[in-house]
């Protein structure tokens, strides 16, 4: 008995302390848990504005036309007359291989030929006199036959020497390389000593017809056409050495192993700064897109897919929404879709929200920077 009197005292003064303390503190009403607390965050009211559009690249400065030099005939490199730099015009000597062989050649060739020479002189006397001795029968017709078919043989060989000389002297020349378009030499493939193959190349040369911009692009930097065919060109090593050049040629065709396409623009009148194998920004411009410009604390992940907290201004309530953002800039993101202008979203505090959650917001001004351009 005296246990459950104890017990019961202990349970009385459980209940008489919250009672006393509700109380002494002035409660009125019932007790409630305390609510989820309210989270206080910044918001933009957005607004879809154009923006035009820009595509940075990057490529090297050459020439519209490279022709490579190589000897015709195979053969030991033993002289070298140019190097890489030099400028040559049309018959420049650029190499020579070994020319023991051609040489003995054209040598038999011009001994052959001389004879030939003599042995048609002396036939042709000789079928002259028949020729001339045949109306007076003091020769038989057999004897002119002879004669003219000699002199026709005579003929016919000799025409076969001036040939074989012909020949020789042009396996000759093709010991001796000579520039056939005028320009630059950009590349040197071979050296003194080094056997070579006909067709080998030994030489690169930029030719003088025109200088050219190169770029290999990624399909989603152009994936439509600009809307020009004017780029903005400059030197990467001296930005203030500037031109403009137009697009000549955008390839069908995407180069398997990086997945890029190349893009060559002509430089009408390149400044001199603009050597061969520069290194050179183009700035290619397309066709202006409505975007809303965020800042870039406004974007969070939904479901591994960029989104933001869009708001609702009448139940105070935000939401994850899917977007699509078309490009970034220094500090901000630019979206092509899911978002309407007039559309609150929730720009600073998006760490500390979930779906369904009710906030305090203060509506900030969004400073639209659409000259901006996307890096």
């Amino acid at each position: 008995m005296r246990c459950i009197a104890m017990s019961i005292e202990r349970t009385q003064s459980h209940i008489a302390f919250p009672l006393l303390l509700c109380l002494t503190m002035g409660c009125k009403g019932e007790l409630k848990p305390p609510g989820a607390p309210i989270i206080k965050v910044g918001a933009w009211s957005v607004d879809s504005v154009s923006r035009p559009r820009t595509q940075s690249l990057i490529g090297e400065f050459g020439a519209i036309v490279q022709s490579d030099m190589a000897f015709q005939i195979h053969g030991r490199i033993e002289k070298r007359f140019a190097e890489v730099g030099d400028q040559v015009k049309v018959g420049d000597a650029l190499a020579q291989i070994s020319s023991l062989t051609q040489q003995a050649d054209v040598a038999s060739a011009k001994a052959a030929l001389v004879s030939a020479k003599a042995t048609l002189d002396e036939r042709k006397t000789n079928f002259d006199r028949v020729e001339g001795l045949l109306p007076q029968k003091a020769v038989s017709q057999q004897e002119y036959d002879e004669a003219k078919a000699a002199f026709l043989v005579a003929q016919g060989d000799l025409k076969i020497r001036t040939g074989n000389l012909e020949a020789a002297e042009t396996q000759l020349s093709y010991t001796l390389l000579k520039a056939n378009v005028p320009g630059i030499i950009i590349a040197r493939k071979a050296e003194v000593g080094q056997v070579v193959g006909p067709g080998e190349s030994i030489f690169t040369i930029a030719a003088d017809s025109g200088r050219e911009a190169a770029f290999e692009v990624f399909a989603v930097d152009f994936s439509d056409k600009p809307i020009t065919d004017e780029v903005e060109l400059s030197l990467q090593s001296e930005p203030s050495v500037k031109t403009v050049g137009i697009i000549r040629e955008i390839s069908p065709l995407i180069d398997d192993r990086n997945g890029t396409f190349r893009v060559k623009v002509i430089i009408p009148n390149p400044p001199p700064q603009m050597t061969l194998g520069a290194p050179v920004v183009g700035v290619a411009h397309f066709t202006p897109v409505d975007v809303i410009t965020l800042p870039w604390t406004a974007l969070s992940t939904h479901e591994e897919r960029p989104s933001v907290w869009v708001l609702d201004p009448d139940t105070a309530t935000v939401t994850a929404r899917e977007i699509v953002v078309s490009s970034y800039a220094s500090g901000y993101v630019y979206v092509s879709d899911g978002l309407k202008s007039g559309e609150v979203v929730v720009t600073s505090g998006t760490q500390m929200i979930r779906p369904g959650q009710k906030v305090a917001y203060e509506i900030q001004s969004p400073k639209h920077t659409t000259n901006l351009e996307a890096k």
